[in-house]
């Protein structure tokens, strides 16, 4: 991933300048910072919005993701027992009901 030299910012910097940052990230001035620490990018600070629309984004990938496994799995029509894998892993009814 490639970043702009102005969103690179080392840590003591961000940590004095704090406010005047999350107002640039939160204004759009700046849409994000990367955070840096002895020459090495530790951390990127984005805006709550940018958050939260990322993580949407990972949990859509990982539904999708998890319905390919269903499909597939629907696909083969291999099953196992629940009694097969209780066995197999040496666990009983009594430990998953508790």
């Amino acid at each position: 991933m490639k970043y702009a030299k102005k969103e690179i910012i080392p840590a003591s910097k961000a940590a004095k300048n704090l406010g005047s940052l999350l107002k640039n990230i939160n204004d759009q001035t700046l849409t994000k910072a990367v955070i840096s620490r002895n020459n090495n990018l530790e951390a990127v600070l984005l805006s709550i919005d940018d958050y939260e629309i990322l993580q949407e984004i990972k949990e859509m990938v990982e539904q999708y993701y998890i319905a390919e496994i269903i499909v597939e799995r629907e696909k083969s029509k291999k099953t196992i027992s629940l009694d097969k894998v209780f066995k197999k892993y040496k666990i009983t009814h009594n430990e998953i009901q508790s």
